[in-house]
């Protein structure tokens, strides 16, 4: 049996520490049932063409972009109630509530 340490592990990217698919996965399906009353955004970023900088010039450079980015996607939107990597260059954020996102940036 994994321990609550193990799990809480399991739902984070490492790169960014912020969570991964599984954690943004697990937030979800525990959003509260009155969600539908009060509201629910969801955003999804792609760093377009990514993988041609991260070919071109390599993996530790990629991931110092990444850790970049995830880093001002949390300075720019301190409301989210979570944010995650979701896939390589792919990032989502979940605001619970009535959000006006533009208001956010």
């Amino acid at each position: 049996m994994l321990s609550d340490t193990q799990i809480e592990t399991a739902l984070l990217d490492q790169l960014t520490g912020l969570s991964n698919r599984m954690g943004m996965e697990a937030y979800l399906k525990e959003l509260p049932e009155d969600i539908a009353d009060r509201g629910l955004a969801v955003l999804t970023l792609e760093l377009s063409r990514f993988g041609n900088v991260n070919d071109s010039m390599g993996a530790d450079l990629g991931n110092k972009i990444i850790s970049t980015v995830a880093k001002r996607i949390q300075k720019i939107f301190p409301h989210a109630d979570r944010i995650a990597r979701t896939h390589g260059d792919h990032f989502c954020l979940a605001f619970a509530g009535q959000v006006d996102v533009y208001e956010q940036i």
